[in-house]
């Protein structure tokens, strides 16, 4: 049975200075490909100057994914991951929806094919060390808070007073006629007043 495929292709907005690979060598390098496989091909595009950063901000990449699920074509081919994904969590991401929609995904630059075992293999692998480096990040963040918090950092972001409480201060230093230095004093340490304790990556480090 022939393999159908749906070729994607995009151009970053970094890449419009032309030192990326066009839209045009994606193109050819798919269908050549497609012979190689005896594949029908249809190729879709996301156009020039779109980010790869979220999967979201891509509406032809959703459509293409849904009729993937829906059984449409075979497989989605790209030249290169980063075509398809500059993100561990995305590429996890679609590698586990076309092994739940039973369809493939073909990657130049990877040298994977998910519908041959060898492919499938590749891909596994590939993975594998992805969900290594997402840990070994954890734990590099992880450490480095618990090394800024022994320190006697203060890890999080300043809530911003309200207006309210903002006016009472203001209101209270005119009361008592302190001096225009005392005055922008009591305004400016607003930011110091309330911290939002986190347990993720900060915001912004603040020595207490």
């Amino acid at each position: 049975m022939t393999q159908r495929l749906i070729g994607y292709t995009r151009v970053s907005k970094e890449n419009l200075t032309g030192r990326g690979v066009s839209l045009d060598e994606q193109s050819e390098w798919l269908i050549q490909e497609a012979k190689r496989k005896d594949a029908t091909l249809e190729i879709v595009s996301e156009g020039d100057g779109v980010s790869g950063k979220k999967l979201s901000n891509r509406p032809v990449l959703m459509q293409t994914l849904a009729r993937l699920d829906k059984g449409e074509a075979d497989g989605l081919m790209v030249k290169k991951l980063d075509r398809l994904s500059r993100s561990v969590a995305d590429f996890l991401y679609l590698l586990e929806r076309s092994r739940k929609g039973k369809w493939a995904l073909v990657i130049g630059d990877l040298d994977i094919d998910t519908s041959t075992p060898l492919g499938e293999a590749m891909a596994t692998v590939s993975a594998t060390f992805a969900q290594l480096e997402r840990a070994k990040i954890a734990e590099r963040t992880k450490d480095a808070l618990a090394h800024k918090k022994a320190q006697g950092v203060t890890l999080g972001r300043p809530v911003k007073l309200s207006e309210e409480v903002v006016v009472m201060i203001t209101t209270y230093a005119y009361k008592v006629r302190p001096s225009l230095v005392l005055l922008r004093s009591l305004i400016l340490v607003q930011s110091q007043l309330l911290t939002v304790a986190t347990s993720g990556t900060p915001a912004r480090l603040r020595k207490s």
